[in-house]
Order: C-alpha cells, then sequence, then structure tokens
C-alpha cells in the first residue's frame, strides 16, 4: 500500500508539473497495483486516494476551484473509474491464489500417492519373493484406486 501511495504521489506531480499534458490513464497504474498485490478493499481505498489526488491536483493547478460542484462530480466519477478497475482486477487475484492453492494440494497428493505405489511394488515383490499372504497388498491396491477416483 505505501508504494502504491508513493507511486500515487509521484504520478500527481508529475501531473502537477506537465500541466496540458495528459498522465490521466497513469492514475490507473497504483489502483491495479495494490489491487492485485493486497486485495479488493485495499484497492477500494486506493481508488479512493486516486480520485482525491487527481482532484488535489486540479485544484493546485486551477483547472477548477474547491467551491466548484465541477471538482466533485469530476472526483466521484473518477472514483468509479478507478474503482471499475479494482472490481476487474481483484478477481484475477483471487483465482492466481486458488490456482496456487490447487497446485500445492496437487503437489502433496501426488507425493503421498508415489509413496503408496512404491510401497505396494515394495508389497509385491516382497510377495512373490517369499510367498507370504497378499491380504495387506489388496488393502493398498484398493487405497491406490480410491486415490486415483475422480473427485465429483
Amino acid at each position: 500500500m505505501v508504494v502504491g501511495l508513493l507511486l500515487l504521489a509521484l504520478i500527481g506531480l508529475v501531473d502537477a508539473v506537465t500541466g496540458p499534458l495528459e498522465v490521466a490513464v497513469f492514475y490507473l497504474v497504483p489502483v491495479g497495483l495494490v489491487t492485485y498485490c493486497r486485495g479488493r478493499w485495499v484497492g477500494v481505498a486506493m481508488a479512493g486516494a486516486a480520485a482525491i489526488a487527481w482532484g488535489i491536483v486540479e485544484v493546485g493547478t486551477g483547472v477548477t476551484t474547491i467551491a466548484s460542484r465541477v471538482t466533485y462530480v469530476n472526483a466521484l466519477t473518477r472514483f468509479y473509474v478507478f474503482e471499475a478497475v479494482s472490481l476487474l482486477v481483484a478477481p484475477m487475484r483471487d483465482v492466481v491464489l486458488w490456482e496456487r492453492e490447487l497446485a500445492e494440494r496437487e503437489a502433496a497428493t501426488a507425493e503421498q500417492l508415489r509413496a503408496l505405489s512404491e510401497l505396494r511394488d515394495a508389497l509385491e515383490h516382497q510377495s512373490i519373493t517369499e510367498g507370504r499372504d497378499v491380504r495387506a497388498l489388496a488393502e493398498v491396491r484398493r487405497t491406490l484406486e480410491e486415490l486415483r477416483a475422480p473427485v465429483a
């Protein structure tokens, strides 16, 4: 969040210094960045901060005045645009986090399955070489089949 605020301050400074040069699109960068890194609600706060920062730059450069209704309408409209970006980026973050969690669970399950397969192979080898009872082997085989069955 701090990096996003610093980036927003830098963009506001560049906007104030450049004057008529349009840097409006760059206000979207910290909103999207903070939303992706920290989540939806922090992105909402960043959208509000970006709208306020842009309004401060407009008042500071004399584009509008603090008493003008246009200043507040512009700030609200910009907040809606920034919030739309936040609402579009937040689900992407959620999907990436979900995919990472799923990959971790899949790796753990694959490791368990590998260990069970090695155990089955060892039991098969032991039962063949020593002529032992294969009931334990049947139990391992059934467990492996249950693990390999698709989850509904």
